[in-house]
């Protein structure tokens, strides 16, 4: 018998009620780390890993908590070695949610509903594959039998969003695919990063930025180029929380500081960033945005 049945997990009566009518609802996704170039060019992925694996770091987790090598992960062994690698460890993750998500996943859109214990890896790997030559496999495809109405896609402010604007001249698909601002790293300054963090924005807004002021309004330039190209929301995500008390005069004391290579403490870099990300929020505000943060991720 197949794990994965119309009521898995499912055993109340209200909830299988509820079930029959929430899985049919469209889907509007407003976080994800989809490549829009992908949906637009639309071309077949060559293997399973490529689909499966590739960009999955909820898998990369759960392998590397396995003990598996990073070359299997991350590196340079081959796709069918990273297949066979995280289906070996499947099994052995009962008790964690990706058991069910691949059996899900593996049961709803490839129709395999044997036991991952009692696979063959060739075997599933080549059926897997064969599977993914077929056009109900393209991105897009996928995307529309997901039931997807919207997607925000996760970009960075210097972004041009070419991608956006040829998917949304393009009538031949339905779903809207929006941008999202996530300016992570030039929010969380250092003396590591602010070089290149200026150089970027000088070139995606044609200016040039001496100071912290001119720094915030390229940032808030991008903001409005963004909403221009159909963007609604913002995504930050901090591994420390921000200081948001700090004077306009600090925080450009702290922005020359780091610019000039000089080592700040994790305080005063929390208040540089807390600074910076209240202005911008600011921007966010006028254009009515949604705000998400990501609060003390743990990664990799």
């Amino acid at each position: 018998m197949s794990m994965i049945q119309e009521n898995f997990i499912v055993q109340s009566k209200k909830g299988q009620a509820l079930y029959k009518v929430a899985k049919d609802i469209p889907i509007f996704d407003f976080h994800c780390h989809l490549d829009p170039k992908e949906i637009y060019e639309n071309k077949p992925f060559t293997t399973i890993t490529e689909v499966w694996l590739k960009h999955d770091h909820y898998k990369w987790r759960l392998m590397r908590a396995y003990g598996i090598d990073e070359s299997y992960i991350t590196g340079d062994k081959s796709d069918k070695e990273k297949f066979d690698a995280f289906i070996s460890l499947l099994p052995k993750s009962i008790m964690n949610p990706m058991y069910h998500w691949c059996h899900l996943e593996l049961a709803r859109y490839f129709n395999i509903n044997e036991n991952l214990n009692k696979i063959e890896k060739d075997q599933l790997y080549n059926q897997l594959n064969e599977s993914l030559q077929q056009p109900e496999f393209l991105p897009r495809k996928l995307i529309e039998r997901s039931n997807v109405q919207i997607i925000c896609t996760t970009d960075d402010p210097c972004d041009d969003l070419k991608y956006h604007q040829l998917l949304r001249e393009d009538k031949s698909f339905d779903v809207k695919v929006l941008p999202t601002f996530r300016p992570d790293r030039y929010i969380a300054l250092t003396k590591d990063n602010v070089e290149a963090s200026i150089n970027q924005l000088e070139n995606a807004t044609g200016t040039r930025i001496n100071h912290l002021e001119e720094y915030i309004n390229a940032l808030n330039e991008r903001i409005e180029y963004f909403h221009q190209n159909g963007a609604r929301s913002s995504d930050q995500s901090f591994a420390k929380v921000l200081k948001v008390d700090v004077i306009k005069e600090q925080a450009d004391q702290y922005f020359e500081q780091i610019k000039q290579g000089e080592d700040l403490d994790e305080e005063d870099l929390c208040k540089l960033s807390g600074y910076i990300l209240t202005e911008v929020s600011k921007t966010y505000k006028k254009y009515n945005w949604v705000v998400q943060f990501h609060l003390g991720p743990v990664r990799n």
